[in-house]
């Protein structure tokens, strides 16, 4: 029959695991015999020498090995006694980690935003001075006055009269003085600093009225029956070449008019004007 082990002594902290992993010796040590050191169990590496604790880490897992305690759960710390310290703090992430979460929702907006941005622009084609490329054709909806609207179309068409843009200078009176027809500007928030200079689309057979009052583009398709006027000038195409060079145009009633279209690759439209009724061009 065997003892008891003995309870915590006076002055000993209380241990709430119990006395797990205190070996228990088989039997009383008789007085005046000195301790015999236990044997190691088989298939455990042998330990250092004295004062020193046991390699926990070379120890099977598994079921406690008597003499040795309990071996160690993985990610703590052996403690004497078998109380386990506190699991190991949670790594922070990495400075790339913090990167990525910021730049990668940006990129992706300014991504989505582009797309945004060409949709816009394509729908918005013809409409402002930066969505009307130089050389493309525009019409304008009620141009007399100081308010325009404008929309792109196929300079092609012929079914209406229709502007070729000439050239983006910086005012109207630039457009003037390079005599263009006519000249569009932007006004509001975000408006373009580039004016838009206009040339008439014209076509060979048709008769225009070019008026010398108003506002704006005064210049619109007319019957070849309308004669000029002290106030309108009423004029026929009789030609139309793309140069600035219109032959077989002279005489009193007849006007070259020639414009320079400043697209990529830049080009010229002339035509031929031949003035309706009992007047001459100056």
């Amino acid at each position: 029959m065997t003892t008891p082990p003995p309870p915590n002594q006076p002055g000993q902290p209380d241990n709430p695991f119990g006395n797990q992993g205190a070996p228990v010796p088989p039997n009383p040590v008789p007085p005046n015999q000195a301790p015999q050191q236990p044997i190691p169990p088989q298939n455990l590496p042998q330990q250092g020498g004295p004062g020193q604790q046991p390699d926990y880490s070379q120890q099977p897992t598994g079921d406690p090995v008597p003499g040795y305690g309990r071996p160690p759960v993985a990610g703590y710390a052996p403690v004497p006694g078998g109380a386990p310290y506190a699991p190991p703090a949670p790594k922070k992430p990495s400075a790339l980690k913090k990167i990525l979460t910021v730049v990668v929702p940006i990129v992706v907006v300014l991504i989505i935003g582009a797309i945004i941005a060409a949709v816009v622009r394509d729908k918005d084609s013809g409409k402002t001075v930066d969505a009307s490329p130089l050389g493309s054709c525009i019409v304008v909806t009620d141009g007399t006055g100081l308010n325009v609207e404008t929309e792109a179309i196929d300079c092609s068409d012929t079914s209406k009269l229709t502007y070729i843009v000439g050239a983006k200078l910086a005012s109207s009176d630039a457009c003037t003085a390079a005599e263009y027809d006519g000249s569009i500007t932007e006004t509001g928030t975000g408006a373009s600093d580039d004016v838009l200079c206009l040339v008439a689309n014209y076509q060979a057979g048709k008769c225009y009225e070019q008026s010398q009052i108003g506002l704006g583009l005064n210049l619109k398709e007319v019957l070849c029956t309308e004669e000029s006027g002290m106030m309108s000038t009423v004029f026929k195409v009789t030609d139309r070449v793309e140069s600035k060079q219109v032959p077989d145009c002279s005489g009193p009633k007849k006007k070259a008019l020639a414009y320079d279209i400043k697209a990529d690759p830049a080009r010229a439209v002339g035509i031929c004007a031949e003035i309706v009724g009992d007047y001459t061009w100056e």
